[in-house]
Order: structure tokens, then sequence, then C-alpha cells
């Protein structure tokens, strides 16, 4: 009787390590998903595929990211897509353009505007985009030349969450709310030293809604302009 029911408690163990492996797996090979217009695009298994709304089945979109672990706080590859243009942000920090829904991609990592470690969050505002990193912000309208975003003292500012309204950018950190302005490329603070440290950061009409680490949601209304 003891010797079945060890080998029955091998047998569960083994099997309950192998979904544990299987579920590791997952979590470091899998990404982000993002939708543009009639696509949606997703990372398994470190490839990027894209999904259009009149095939039956998932494209090979031909990018692959084979760096084994993400930065603390980035899971996968991020990703911004809007019309037929895509932007990949790879784990170890190597930024990927498509201009044909991500049939072809181009490296544009060399023309960024500064070094960095890895990738916060790709967005776009209209047909600027934005790329926060772990050493700041910086946007573009094409691809090809990229300014840092700064503030009103030349500094490159570190943002927790970026959030787009309309043709507006706005990011949040421990210093409070800012606004982008892309003629100048600096932040505008808005709001501001924030009394706990945000983690998410979402824009309803006039109002902006702060997620905390320390003390749920704060909220504040802006002023219309």
């Amino acid at each position: 009787m003891r010797s079945g029911y060890r080998a029955d408690m091998e047998r569960v163990m083994n099997q309950q390590n192998t979904v544990q492996k299987r579920i590791q797996e997952e979590q470091e090979t899998n990404g982000t998903f993002t939708v543009a217009d009639d696509a949606v695009f997703m990372e398994y298994r470190h490839k990027l595929y894209r999904w259009q709304f009149d095939e039956t089945g998932w494209h090979d979109t031909g990018l692959e990211d084979h760096a084994e672990i993400s930065p603390i706080g980035r899971k996968g590859i991020a990703l911004a897509a809007s019309g037929n243009t895509v932007y990949a942000g790879k784990r170890e920090g190597e930024l990927f353009l498509s201009l044909d829904h991500g049939d072809t991609w181009r490296d544009v990592t060399e023309k960024l505007a500064f070094q960095y470690g890895y990738f916060e969050e790709i967005l776009f505002a209209g047909s600027t985009v934005y790329v926060s990193t772990d050493m700041g912000v910086m946007h573009s309208p094409d691809g090809e030349t990229w300014h840092a975003l700064t503030d009103a003292d030349g500094n490159r500012r570190i943002m927790d969450r970026i959030a787009v309204d309309g043709m507006t950018t706005y990011c949040v950190c421990d210093s409070g709310v800012y606004q982008a302005d892309n003629q100048t490329s600096t932040w505008e603070q808005i709001i501001p030293e924030l009394p706990h440290t945000p983690i998410s950061f979402a824009i309803d009409g006039n109002t902006f809604y702060i997620g905390t680490k320390q003390n749920g949601v704060l909220r504040f209304q802006r002023d219309k302009r």
C-alpha cells in the first residue's frame, strides 16, 4: 500500500513540476498585444504574429526576440501600431519599425535620441510616436528623426506611465503630471508632485485617474485649454 501511495505521489509531483515549467515558459516567452484598425499584433514564444479580421489564422511577421528574460516591469516586446505603421521594442533595447503592417521590418535603434537600457511603453498620438524608456522619453513624427523630451531645465525625466488623449500626450511620475509640447520637445508640468508612486494612468475627458502603489486611485481635474 505504501509503495503504491509513494508512486502516486511521485507521479502527482512530476505532473505539477511539468505544469509549473510550462507556465514559467509561457510567462517568459509570451508578451503583450496591440490592435490597429483591422489587425491584432501579439507576441507568442518570442515571435511576433499578426491576425487580421478577414484571415483564418495567425501570420508570422518574421520579427523575433531571443532575449531570455524581460526587464523588471516590462513584459515581452513593447508594441504600438497605427494604420500600417508598427513599432516593436525588443527586451534588450532594439527598436524595429514596419511601414507595411508588419510584412517587413527596419532596425531604427541607431537613430534614437539617447542611450537607454530598455523600453517601458510605446504609444501613438496622431502620427507622432512616443517611446518611454528607463532613461526618459523621446518622440518622432516618422521613425527617422527623434527628439528627447526634457523639462524646463533641459533634464530628461523618467516617466512611470504615458497616456494619450486625442493628439496630446501626458506622462506621470512622482513629481507630477506633465503634458508634452512637440514643437519645443519639452514637458510642461500641469499637476504638482504626487503623494504616492504612480503605477497606472488613464484619462477620461478632463479627468486624470492615477493608480498608485500605496493608496489606490488619485483623481484630478485638468483645466480646459
